[in-house]
């Protein structure tokens, strides 16, 4: 229902409210006016007169719904519904639309303009996916799905969905197509018209594809980098590479376009007219010549093509044999055993072994390893011998000796050795790993104190053939 207002003086003729109100009406002159409860009066909108006009002045000016208790630039508008314009002179206008940047503009929904003099305007899908114009004198014109925008100063994205330019790559450009993006640090880079290209160069322009315009004829340009596409009687390209035009099809036009250009010089210029050419026969020379290429590189197709057979068979071959070999070499006969207990060496110069270290090699080439750990508990001087011992033919293959000078009283001391030896077997040998000491009370160790499972004292065989 609407509320009546009756003109009158509320600055003079009306006491003042009571605390925490305010009288609102109009004055004798029309204007909506005010009065608090502290006798403040004042028109709602103060105007300036200037002569014959009369101007509104605000610091800002909200038509609509502004976002509540949020700042609002002097000078600034804000005009529709949740919308900011915080800094000066800015104009935000739609729904959640808020320009932050100062002279910046933001219009349409769901969108920022935080940029100096930047301008954001189209539509974001919600409060979250956004559009936004961050980079100084930016221009955004999009709608976006995703968080889109550009963070670049002096930068244009213009029509097109979910467009982003990155930080730092000013003077840079997105027109039309979906889903482009110029990374960061490109200057002076543009996507024109594209889906889903990512650009990774700086100063140079995307395109998918490019339709030159049919000239009709050649132009007389040499600036370096032109590229035209003559079509008519020529019908192919050609690009002038700062001292002379590169033809960039060799095709049948080429030939039709030379004997046209030709006799449109020699037509054309007097000088030309009595040189004593024979036209026909210089194109003649050529298309043979073209012919000849032709053949050439038919001939040298041919020939690739036997080799590359040759070359194949040669490969398939040698596969074929390599992967016989492979299949040919048996998983090699391997042997370890370790000791299961320790061995007291109950004698002096006396050798010990277990049949636990012992191992019985067949016919073939092998390779013996062997580790003995030896310990003598009490004090004294002590040495200690071990070795690889061939019980077959009574042979020592390797062998090992250490010693101490006199050990004091209860100290424990010994030392782990390791042994190796190639054996070549015509008949079947039995190979012991075996120690000895000159003090009694000494030990083959099975095991370390620290390891119940270390296999201190073993024997291995790998055959090699």
């Amino acid at each position: 229902m609407p509320i009546k207002l009756k003109k009158t003086d509320i600055q003079n003729s009306i006491d003042n409210p009571k605390e925490g109100y305010m009288i609102l009406g109009f004055n004798e002159r029309g204007k909506l006016s005010y009065k608090d409860s502290d006798g403040n009066y004042d028109t709602v909108v103060p105007t300036i007169s200037t002569g014959n006009y009369e101007r509104i002045e605000t610091e800002y000016l909200t038509v609509g719904y502004r976002v509540l208790n949020s700042d609002q630039g002097i000078y600034s508008i804000s005009q529709g519904v949740e919308n900011i314009a915080s800094a000066p002179y800015s104009f935000a206008q739609g729904y959640e639309a808020s320009a932050n940047g100062e002279t910046s503009t933001a219009r349409g929904e769901y969108i920022t303009a935080n940029g100096k003099c930047a301008y954001a305007s189209g539509g974001g899908l919600n409060s979250v996916y956004k559009i936004f114009a961050d980079g100084n004198y930016s221009f955004v014109h999009e709608y976006a799905n995703t968080i889109s925008g550009s963070l670049s100063d002096y930068s244009v994205i213009l029509g097109g969905i979910n467009h982003n330019i990155g930080s730092s790559s000013d003077n840079s450009v997105i027109l039309g197509g979906e889903t482009n993006t110029i990374n960061s640090g490109l200057r002076n880079t543009a996507i024109i018209a594209s889906n889903g290209k990512t650009a990774t160069l700086g100063d140079t322009v995307y395109v998918p594809r490019i339709i030159l315009s049919n000239s009709g004829s050649f132009t007389s340009s040499t600036t370096p980098g032109t590229l035209e596409w003559s079509g008519g009687t020529y019908n192919h390209f050609r690009g002038y590479n700062g001292s002379q035009w590169i033809e960039l099809d060799a095709t049948s036009g080429l030939v039709i376009g030379l004997s046209t250009e030709i006799s449109s010089r020699i037509s054309g210029d007097a000088s030309l007219t009595n040189l004593d050419v024979s036209l026909s026969t210089i194109l003649s020379t050529e298309i043979l010549t073209i012919t000849s290429l032709s053949s050439a590189v038919s001939s040298a197709d041919a020939s690739l093509t036997t080799k590359l057979s040759s070359e194949i068979s040669s490969r398939t071959s040698a596969v074929s044999s390599l992967s016989t070999a492979i299949s040919t070499v048996s998983t090699p006969t391997y042997i370890s055993k370790s000791l299961t207990s320790d061995i007291l060496i109950s004698a002096t110069d006396t050798w010990f072994t277990h049949t636990s270290i012992q191992v019985t090699l067949s016919t073939g080439t092998w390779l013996i390893i062997g580790v003995a750990t030896v310990i003598r508990p009490g004090g004294g001087y002590y040495v200690f011998d071990t070795n690889l011992y061939n019980n077959t033919t009574a042979t020592i293959l390797a062998s090992g000796e250490y010693g101490t000078e006199s050990n004091p009283g209860s100290q424990r001391a010994g030392t782990t050795i390791t042994l190796q030896a190639i054996i070549t077997v015509s008949t079947t040998a039995t190979i012991y790993l075996r120690a000895k000491a000159n003090q009694t009370a000494s030990y083959i160790y099975a095991v370390t104190d620290v390891y119940s499972n270390s296999k201190a004292t073993a024997i291995s065989a790998i055959k090699l053939n």
